[in-house]
């Protein structure tokens, strides 16, 4: 279980083995698909589809606990790398909503520090959809810089989608967030 990094904080990270939690990342997946997936996603077919990505992408799929209590969850994905050195990778956070806000950042914050500090990856990034102003917010506080617009990159609800880029850089690991 990953820690708040000598910070007073209720918030804990628990790796996620098999189908632990499944229930409750289901559920809040679901409830939240709009926002995270397009309409090419695997995951949009069956239960199944999601059962097998929380699986396959275990090593790095964490549920977030406050107090004991399910938050949400944050992953990993599409990692460039290898099992000793992780050079990037697109991080995912859902949440519940009543953990939107200050939860929201404080997690973001310790999973950053995580991923920088214990991982030493390089750069993460996130992609998100233009008109998800709480993520926007959520990354710039965490310090991530947009990156890059790519213009009708999916398909979402059958219209063209743009998706934005979000990165940040692990300035230990000789990155850098000029752009």
């Amino acid at each position: 279980m990953l820690n708040s990094y000598g910070q007073k904080s209720p918030i804990k990270f628990k790796r996620v083995i098999n189908t632990e939690y499944l229930a409750e990342i289901s559920e809040l997946y679901n409830k939240y698909i709009e926002n995270l997936e397009d309409d090419f996603s695997p995951l949009r077919s069956s239960p199944q589809k999601l059962t097998d990505y929380t699986i396959k992408t275990s090593p790095y799929f964490y549920v977030i606990l406050s107090d004991n209590n399910f938050c949400g969850f944050i992953v990993l994905e599409n990692i460039v790398g290898n099992k000793n050195h992780i050079h990037s990778a697109e991080v995912l956070i859902c949440l519940k909503r009543k953990y939107w806000g200050k939860t929201a950042l404080l997690a973001a914050k310790i999973f950053k520090q995580y991923c920088f500090s214990i991982l030493k990856i390089v750069k993460l990034k996130a992609l998100i959809y233009p008109q998800n102003s709480l993520i926007k917010r959520l990354l710039k506080k965490c310090g991530f810089k947009k990156e890059a617009l790519l213009k009708s990159e999916t398909l979402k609800n059958n219209k063209p989608q743009d998706i934005e880029i979000y990165v940040l850089f692990n300035k230990e690991k000789g990155g850098s967030n000029a752009l």
